[in-house]
């Protein structure tokens, strides 16, 4: 499932409701709106190194270029000013240019981000907060398994999966394996019938010919012998 992946300072904003747009790359990859964000679902909120913050409900999903937005469109996604946005959007850029002992300044960082990146699509979501969601998070003490607060959580790790959708997830798997049980059940069951209806012609032409056709009959009576076993397993299986 997609995330709302954000800095800390952000996903900090969005738990307390203060911020409720956020700002994600488009990519060449993604579908439509519903596909790409599961518009109506829950989303968890992360940041770099730190686990699930809380959860949203995505409501809509819009493209805009990057250079369509305004001032007002940074505020409501929680940036403060265009620098930030494009601190954030470049962070892995900067990240990497700074391992090699050259700092950019803040006037670098705009010029790169206006030539490179503001004729980027993206997409514009929105969302509110998931208030009936209880993270489920691993904890920093393993003696302690899982917790609902996220500063008592390992750092870095995921949220865990609730227990809720683990099973919801065990149904579905029933219910496909059940469908596909009843599948190959069909398919035996038309197999077995088209066995049936070549014995009865292979006997009733062997009275009128009087010819023996006991080696046939005995390959045929094999196959349906097979296929009840198969179907008796196919049973067992369901």
């Amino acid at each position: 499932m997609t995330a709302i992946y954000t800095s800390q300072r952000i996903a900090g904003l969005i738990s307390a409701g203060k911020v409720r747009h956020h700002l994600a790359p488009a990519q060449a990859s993604d579908g439509d709106a519903r596909s790409t964000w599961g518009l109506g679902k829950s989303h968890p909120v992360r940041s770099p190194g730190r686990p699930s913050s809380c959860r949203v409900i995505t409501q809509t999903a819009e493209l805009a270029q990057l250079s369509d937005l305004q001032p007002r469109d940074l505020h409501d996604t929680g940036h403060r000013t265009t620098l930030a946005l494009a601190q954030w959007w470049m962070r892995s850029h900067i990240a990497r240019h700074n391992r090699h002992g050259e700092q950019w300044a803040d006037s670098e960082v705009l010029a790169r981000f206006n030539a490179r990146y503001l004729q980027h699509w993206c997409w514009v979501v929105t969302f509110i907060l998931d208030v009936e969601h209880t993270p489920r998070l691993l904890h920093a003490d393993p003696a302690q398994n899982y917790t609902h607060l996220p500063q008592l959580a390992a750092a870095g790790e995921p949220e865990a999966v609730s227990a809720r959708e683990i099973e919801r997830g065990t149904e579905a798997a029933r219910q496909r394996h059940r469908a596909h049980i009843g599948l190959m059940t069909q398919s035996s069951h038309n197999e077995k019938a088209t066995l049936e209806e070549r014995l009865r012609r292979v006997l009733e032409q062997s009275r009128k010919s009087g010819t023996t056709v006991r080696d046939e009959l005995r390959v045929i009576d094999q196959r349906i012998h097979r296929i009840e076993q198969k179907l008796a397993r196919e049973g067992d299986a369901a």
